[in-house]
């Protein structure tokens, strides 16, 4: 836990978990599962060799029927780089087209220059209009226009629009998110969480002189520690009241010098509970110090008498911290490089019922202090 609290507090970390989310969640989940790219309103010079080959036969058989020169070039120009490899593969390949039509669109799309010379056919018995030599079709000869090729019907465009604008407000949405996120980062680094926020449950009080040094603890694991130089006056002082509900009991407090720097935070928060049911029956709390110019959190473990008395719950809760039994006045340290705080417990109520004696709180006041070395 302390490990976890460390690196959430460092910036850099935060942005750089939440750039990979942001990837996995724009690119995989957005991009190529819920939100497919899909491509519509392709131009002829877009397809594939074969199709273009398809629409440049169209367009020659087209050109038999209506005679539009002008249209028909236009629509061989369409297919872009790949018009000539198309034009020499209907030569070869014309599949039914009339070779005087081929021979006469050959002559408008290259200049008279066919690129292989084209199968031999019959000629056709009905003089078509529009090829040179032969007399134009009819006044009031209805044209046959071949459709432009279009990648999406109406629907499906409208479809794509709807997915793509839905895609871009997701987008923001997230960027506002990170926007958020590191203002609030920015924030709790130079001012603190609790001025941010505006409110806490127990805001940080003004900093007032010290404590007298409290009376040695009666209970074993309580003992006072020695205290290392320190400032003559505390730059944090908080106040925690836990009762019995308080399910998610985690209050926290920066540590600021007079001018407003940045010096750390400290907190309790709820360590382990024992039994089932609600409310939760809360056996330790972690007690804990960061200083933002030191490796490690400082944590120690404030725990009943029951649970410091079981050698395999106080074994277990010491990988979290240093156990200490919880006792009124009792008074524990907690130092890191740059910061010395003293954690004093001001009230305790046990809970009672089916579980154990003094194995569970119904209340604790916890009064912590702490100074500049």
């Amino acid at each position: 836990m302390d490990a976890v609290r460390k690196y959430l507090n460092n910036p850099l970390v935060v942005g750089v978990i939440g750039l990979v989310a942001g990837l996995l969640i724009g690119l995989v989940v957005l991009g190529w599962w819920l939100f497919p790219v899909e491509w519509v309103d392709a131009t002829p010079a877009e397809l594939s060799a074969y199709w273009q080959e398809e629409f440049l036969r169209m367009t020659i058989s087209d050109y038999g029927v209506n005679g539009n020169a002008e249209l028909a070039l236009e629509r061989y120009n369409a297919l872009g780089e790949g018009k000539e490899e198309s034009m020499a593969a209907v030569v070869q390949n014309p599949q039914g087209l009339n070779p005087n039509v081929l021979q006469s669109f050959s002559t408008i799309a290259l200049g008279g220059a066919m690129p292989v010379a084209a199968p031999t056919f019959a000629a056709p018995t009905t003089p078509l209009p529009g090829t040179p030599g032969l007399p134009a079709a009819p006044t009031g000869t209805p044209v046959v226009g071949t459709p432009a090729i279009e990648g999406g019907s109406e629907k499906e465009g409208g479809s794509s629009s709807i997915l793509s604008t839905l895609l871009v407000v997701l987008c923001g949405l997230f960027l506002l998110l990170i926007a958020v996120g590191a203002a609030f980062l920015y924030m709790r680094n130079k001012d603190g969480v609790s001025r941010f926020l505006g409110s806490r449950s127990q805001p940080a009080a003004t900093p007032r002189p010290a404590q007298p040094a409290a009376q040695p603890a009666s209970r074993p694991g309580a003992a006072e520690e020695p205290r290392p130089e320190k400032g003559p006056a505390p730059v944090a002082h908080y106040t925690a009241n836990y009762k019995l509900g308080m399910d998610m009991f985690d209050e926290s407090f920066s540590v600021e010098t007079p001018a407003g720097e940045f010096l750390g935070e400290g907190g309790v928060g709820i360590s382990e509970a024992i039994g089932v049911g609600a409310p939760k029956k809360v056996t330790a709390f972690e007690v804990w110090l960061f200083d933002k110019d030191d490796v490690l959190t400082v944590t120690k473990v404030v725990m009943s008498p029951h649970a410091f008395a079981d050698e395999a719950t106080r074994e277990r809760l010491s990988a979290r911290g240093e156990p200490i039994e919880v006792a009124v006045g009792g008074e524990t340290i907690l130092e890191t490089k740059n910061l010395y705080a003293s954690a004093r417990i001001l009230e305790i109520n046990y809970g009672d019922g089916a579980l154990p004696p003094e194995s569970y709180f119904d209340r604790l006041v916890l009064d912590m202090v702490v100074w500049v070395k």
